[in-house]
């Protein structure tokens, strides 16, 4: 209990330009100094910090799925053929 104690009480000091903030994801209290902001806008300690992983910004390619050269389709020809005509 008394490493407890003494870990909370280590952010009660003072020191010029920094403040007391809570950790989004352990919830202790920390000098703002110590901890850092994520790119989902999380504030953490410098130990939980993760970066954000390239493939997240990937963008796809756009798909062409109509053909180079397009002609439309004909009508169709038929050919009457008789017996004569073999």
């Amino acid at each position: 209990m008394r490493h407890r104690k003494a870990q909370a009480n280590r952010t009660k000091y003072f020191a010029p330009h920094d403040w007391n903030v809570v950790s989004d994801v352990t919830g202790l209290v920390k000098k703002r100094s110590e901890c850092r902001l994520t790119w989902d806008n999380l504030l953490v300690e410098d130990d939980q910090f993760d970066p954000k992983h390239p493939q997240l910004d990937l963008r796809a390619k756009p798909d062409r799925p109509s053909v180079p050269l397009a002609r439309p389709e004909s009508d169709p020809v038929f050919t009457t053929t008789t017996a004569d005509d073999l």
